[in-house]
């Protein structure tokens, strides 16, 4: 059990550090082109993943290098889409419209599998996108680009779930996070040769340590710790903790004066909070009876 504790607080550490990416993505966009902040970060993390874990890659069987670096492409595809979709709307906002991959998790976990989801998750799932709309509804509020971009993050984040939920209980996870982080910096690192112009200029010292995070926080440790933490749970119940970075960026937003604070963002956390604790107590009570049944 405590196992399982751990994992829920680990996936909760990712949704904070995935959360805080929103607002530090934004501020480093001032100082650099989409793709090559995308390709930098990853370059970065690939180099220093591959060299320290390179005995760990070498034991990963053949059958499944494939899968894990289709797993790197979904994160490719997830990364450009936050990265184009900041220069379009709001950090809070993207973040908002992304949480909502927590309803997505449970449905494409149907179709991929052919299994219904439990009716608890699935209403957890239900109140923390009702959560979301309530926080991220504006009377007379527009949908743009930058909205369509990121409802298309959702569904990646969605999948990315689905497929890191099947890989890392067939995997070493830290092998895992390897193969996903070098395969999406190849792809990023030849869009930014091929479609944007090197950075001429220099990061400022603020610039330098809002990349350090998004290389060392939020993806160096961050994949490998979802990774880890998600073989002890389902699907469901990961995407639904993993749902909380909307609130995180929001609320990191708003400490840095990137967004303002109201009433409405109150009560839709409060929505969102429930479908968390309902999702926690439904878990907790299948991990229950699975105890009994093996006993």
């Amino acid at each position: 059990m405590h196992k399982t504790i751990l994992a829920d607080a680990t996936m909760l550490l990712v949704a904070f550090l995935w959360g805080a990416g929103y607002p530090v993505s934004d501020f480093l966009l001032q100082e650099m082109g989409p793709l090559w902040l995308s390709a930098i970060r990853l370059g970065i993390a690939a180099l220093l993943m591959s060299f320290f874990f390179r005995q760990r890659i070498a034991a990963v069987e053949r059958r499944l290098l494939l899968p894990a670096a289709g797993a790197g492409f979904v994160i490719a595809v997830l990364f450009l889409l936050q990265i184009f979709g900041l220069l379009f709307t709001t950090p809070g906002r993207q973040a908002f419209i992304a949480g909502t991959n927590v309803v997505l998790v449970p449905l494409l976990y149907s179709l991929l599998y052919r299994r219904r989801p439990a009716p608890e998750g699935l209403a957890a799932a239900l109140l923390c996108t009702a959560g979301l709309m309530v926080m991220a509804f504006t009377p007379g509020m527009a949908f743009g680009r930058g909205d369509v971009l990121s409802c298309l993050l959702a569904l990646f984040i969605a999948l990315d779930v689905i497929v890191i939920g099947h890989l890392c209980r067939v995997m070493d996870p830290m092998a895992l996070a390897v193969f996903q982080v070098d395969t999406a910096a190849l792809v990023l690192v030849a869009a930014a040769l091929l479609f944007e112009p090197f950075p001429e200029t220099a990061l400022s010292l603020p610039g330098w340590g809002a990349l350090a995070y998004l290389v060392f926080g939020l993806t160096l440790f961050a994949f490998w710790a979802q990774n880890s933490a998600q073989k002890f749970c389902d699907d469901t119940h990961a995407g639904i903790l993993l749902s909380l970075e909307g609130p995180f960026g929001y609320f990191l937003s708003v400490a840095w004066g990137r967004e303002t604070l109201n009433g409405q963002v109150l009560l839709g956390g409060s929505v969102i909070l429930a479908g968390v604790f309902l999702s926690v107590w439904s878990e907790t009570k299948r991990r229950k009876t699975k105890q009994e049944r093996d006993l």
